[in-house]
């Protein structure tokens, strides 16, 4: 049995047998309560407060259940639960770059709830879902990741990411982000 402890305010966090699944459309508002929290603590600092703080749990439930709506076969979303509670979760599919060859899967996301980062859930997560882009044929991953996130650009570098140099700048709300693209063999 695995248990892990966060602590976090003087609060201990156990998780005790959380297991990994394919998400349903049942789990809409714990995988956009997990978006919007990791979002809000793992990008303070490296995206305005204010568009941070107005970050709506209700809205990004909206986009999720469109996703879960309309699944398509070579695209999963892989959720991390305990005792019904979603910890955190990871999307994968096809690659959205459009000069990428056809064996070529993408790691779209993976956010966890912020008191349980760092227990090895999303390292199960992130292996769940290259699984599914192996099962699917593709022998090759990318990802995006914000040019300033050093947590996540360590956490994917000690599991083999690296990066192939490519960079792309996308407008979000009123402020611009910088992104590099990191690959993994499969």
């Amino acid at each position: 049995m695995n248990i892990y402890f966060t602590y976090q305010s003087d609060i201990i966090f156990l998780m005790e047998n959380y297991n990994i699944r394919k998400a349903k459309i049942e789990d809409t508002q714990g995988v956009a309560t997990a978006h919007v929290k990791a979002w809000q603590y793992n990008y303070r600092g490296q995206m305005p407060d204010n568009f941070l703080d107005k970050l709506s749990v209700k809205k990004r439930a909206e986009k999720w259940k469109e996703i879960f709506s309309n699944p398509k076969t070579n695209q999963n979303t892989f959720i991390a639960e305990s005792n019904s509670k979603i910890l955190g979760f990871c999307n994968v599919g096809p690659s959205r770059d459009d000069s990428a060859p056809n064996n070529v899967g993408e790691l779209y996301g993976i956010y966890l709830d912020p008191r349980i980062q760092g227990q090895g859930i999303g390292s199960a997560l992130m292996e769940t879902g290259l699984n599914f882009l192996r099962e699917l044929g593709f022998t090759k991953a990318t990802l995006w990741v914000l040019k300033t996130n050093n947590s996540a650009i360590s956490f994917y570098k000690a599991k083999g990411w690296k990066s192939d140099g490519q960079e792309k700048k996308d407008k979000m709300d009123d402020f611009n982000i910088e992104e590099v693209r990191y690959y993994i063999n499969l």
